[in-house]
């Protein structure tokens, strides 16, 4: 009898075990109750018998080998962007939709056009975002499970929000005025109503989807569209993009808040009404720890924490309730144990320790109100907090909860961290600490008792070594890393940058944070740096993660100008050398806002830097610190230089000008996200203005000409009356010899 013939290999084991319903979780064992879909096998959890189940997804067809190649040669006329006017981008994208209608859903189901589909819809007016929702309706139930069409519709749901509060801003009548599909049909459906129809189709079956690798991301991004809430608000971007999204500019569009119609709240709240009641406290529960699931949660319960008309909170009596209403917050946190549940606190002692789960509660404490945090605090975290900072994970929820506490109850986590404080810092474990530190500068609680226990721990062998033990580093490795960091620059490293050590910067972060206390907190900090060699303090300065400490040791709000002196002084004859290397120049830029008042000081660094201009210039770095310094101005104007240095408005404002460099604070913006132009943009706005002068002159020539007056004796720049007084003299042909040169010396000037 002939066999079955099967496919061997691990993946088509792992398939063929997925189709008799194994599931494994790599943290979990998540019971196959529910999976009530039979043959999913995709970790859909909850998913009700009440909803019609899917079948495969449909065949859409292929494109053929003439389709693909015409589609790639616009994607690669796209990505070299040659295009002249912008009469000619919106020629090439008319023209690809008129290619692309018919064959939406092909394009969105390929690996490589699905990407170009994307890169268009950012070109595409909303008729043509309009004429893609139409083609794809009836289908987006397959297209967010697909691998790559997931992709597309995510970013057709953030294009097209702004096209919402657009329509909802002119009163619906950009959705009257440009509903048009390919064919020139008439639709006379808003982009609201669009995605109204879309939800509608996808409804049934939310809760199923929230744990599928692929829909998950696609039903945040809708969700994220329908609340009108900004991805700044979000826990983290991760749980609304995709981790290996290409084009990561998509979701600034939806950075701030937006107007979104009242039927988009309303959906909100039914979905969320929705999933609380078809999800029970053991479902959630394992999807608090789910790793697809688990972000999806988070969002939820973002948006159900941020809305009073979901959770129904309007009064103190009702907020005080919140754990006992029948929400996604009460079910996870405030479940019956008759139900055959664990007790809520067991699960949270478990959720603490949890690598996924953890994220949960973070979302809860960050977006939660003041009352419900109160509750919670009271009920799970008060007695918890010294002993989750002594855990790797629980340390980033007890952060969560240390930067929402008020006076008193800071006072009272200080008292217990302090007898913790040797033992976190041997862990290296300083979450926590920072965060107490720096929550204790913001309500101006004294941390003096928290400062010194740390203070004790590392000055043990004398004060000069206390910085190496709060940096987790040797001197001789910090020699070693500042040789290579050197050798980086100069060019006789490979070039390679090493990677940074997570103990030595969370270090780092700590003594950042001591030095912003006020009093004599960071004085121990301050002398172990004061106790170093100049060369041991060029050393740390060129270290990337040790030179924040020196920056924050000059620039600290408490820092006396004797410590600023004695601290630029062991700087002092190494400016050059810092200022090109990627980590000093930060410290000689902040030496400008240091050095205010301190004019000796300042006139020895800029001496330094022009002694040695020829190698800080030929160096990237050093010609920032060149530029923001205004080396130029020290040199040729020396008054104007000392002048801005006093915070002239006229000239910080010329300098601005002409560099947009130095703030009027004259602290440093080396183009990160400022609004400067870039040398080549300078270069391209002179460019253009020299061929509009060229223009305006041969535009006014020829209008001479046309005029008669520039035509036979005066066709070589010469009038009639000129060459009638010199006779064709040789005085005469000189004169038309240099009114030649003149018009060729300007025909060449702008070019």
């Amino acid at each position: 009898m002939p066999k079955e013939k099967k496919k061997r290999g691990r993946r088509a084991e792992e398939a063929r075990r997925k189709q008799e319903g194994e599931v494994k979780h790599a943290d979990i064992d998540i019971p196959m109750e529910f999976y009530d879909a039979p043959g999913q096998g995709t970790g859909d959890i909850g998913y009700t018998q009440d909803a019609e189940v899917v079948d495969g997804p449909p065949f859409f067809g292929l494109l053929d080998e003439q389709e693909q190649e015409c589609f790639r040669v616009q994607d690669e006329l796209l990505k070299a962007n040659a295009f002249e006017t912008e009469d000619d981008r919106t020629a090439f994208v008319n023209n690809f939709f008129r290619e692309a209608d018919g064959k939406e859903l092909k394009l969105a189901n390929s690996q490589g056009c699905s990407r170009l589909l994307e890169k268009m819809m950012s070109l595409a007016t909303p008729k043509q975002l309009k004429g893609l929702f139409q083609k794809c309706n009836g289908n987006f139930m397959h297209l967010v499970q697909h691998r790559f069409a997931s992709h597309f519709c995510e970013s057709l749901f953030l294009h097209s929000a702004g096209v919402v509060a657009q329509e909802e801003e002119d009163d619906g009548v950009l959705g009257m005025e440009n509903a048009m599909d390919m064919d020139g049909n008439e639709i006379f459906a808003s982009m609201e109503s669009l995605f109204l129809y879309t939800l509608n189709e996808l409804e049934p079956f939310l809760h199923a989807l929230l744990t599928h690798p692929f829909a998950s991301h696609t039903v945040r991004v809708l969700l994220l569209v329908l609340s009108g809430h900004g991805t700044n608000k979000t826990a983290s971007t991760s749980l609304i993009q995709s981790r290996n999204k290409e084009n990561k500019l998509e979701t600034d569009k939806l950075a701030g808040e937006r107007r979104v119609p009242d039927s988009f709240e309303e959906a909100t709240g039914r979905i969320l009404k929705t999933i609380s009641e078809k999800i029970g406290v053991r479902e959630l529960r394992i999807l608090a720890t789910h790793p697809v699931g688990s972000p999806t949660l988070q969002f939820l319960l973002q948006l159900e924490l941020s809305s009073t008309e979901v959770t129904g909170r309007k009064s103190k009596k009702d907020q005080k309730d919140t754990l006992s209403k029948s929400t996604l917050l009460s079910k996870l946190l405030g479940g019956e144990e008759s139900e055959g549940n664990t007790s809520a606190s067991a699960f949270l002692q478990n959720l603490f320790y949890d690598s996924v789960g953890s994220h949960v509660l973070e979302a809860v404490i960050q977006f939660s109100d003041q009352t419900t945090f109160a509750v919670l605090y009271d009920k799970y975290f008060k007695d918890r907090l010294p002993s989750m900072s002594r855990n790797e994970t629980a340390s980033f929820v007890a952060v969560k909860v240390v930067d929402r506490l008020d006076e008193k109850q800071l006072e009272a986590l200080i008292g217990g961290l302090v007898p913790l404080v040797p033992n976190l810092l041997e862990r290296s474990l300083t979450n926590v600490l920072k965060a107490t530190i720096d929550s204790s500068i913001k309500h101006d609680v004294d941390a003096s008792k928290l400062v010194k226990a740390i203070a004790d721990t590392f000055n043990t062998d004398g004060i000069s070594t206390v910085i190496f033990k709060m940096l987790k580093i040797s001197e001789k490795e910090l020699q070693q890393a500042s040789e290579d960091a050197i050798d980086n620059v100069t060019g006789a490293g490979s070039g390679s940058k090493g990677k940074k050590n997570p103990t030595q910067m969370h270090g780092s972060l700590l003594v950042q944070s001591i030095l912003q206390l006020p009093g004599d907190c960071g004085s121990f900090a301050n002398a172990s740096l004061l106790a170093q060699t100049p060369d041991t303090v060029l050393h740390l300065a060129t270290n990337p993660t040790a030179s924040h400490v020196i920056q924050a040791s000059l620039t600290s709000p408490h820092a006396t100008v004797l410590h600023k002196r004695k601290l630029l002084n062991l700087l002092s004859g190494n400016f050059a050398q810092l200022a090109m290397s990627p980590s000093g120049s930060h410290l000689v830029d902040a030496c400008w806002t240091v050095t205010q008042g301190m004019n000796n000081y300042r006139t020895g660094i800029a001496e330094e830097l022009v002694r040695s201009e020829a190698v800080v210039r030929a160096s990237l770095f050093g010609r920032i610190v060149w530029r923001n310094w205004a080396m130029d101005k020290y040199k040729t104007r020396r008054g104007d230089w000392l002048r801005l240095g006093k915070g002239d408005e006229d000239a910080v404002s010329e300098h601005q000008g002409s560099a947009g460099i130095v703030n009027t604070a004259g602290a440093t913006n080396r183009s990160r996200g400022g609004s400067t132009k870039s040398a080549i943009q300078l270069a391209r706005e002179r460019r253009a203005e020299q061929r509009k002068k060229k223009e305006e002159f041969l535009a006014r020539k020829t209008k001479r000409e046309w005029r008669g007056e520039g035509t036979g004796a005066n066709s070589e720049g010469v009038t009639a009356n000129e060459k009638n007084s010199t006779g064709g003299s040789s005085a005469g042909q000189e004169l038309r010899s240099k009114r030649r040169r003149d018009n060729d010396w300007v025909s060449r000037g702008f070019h």
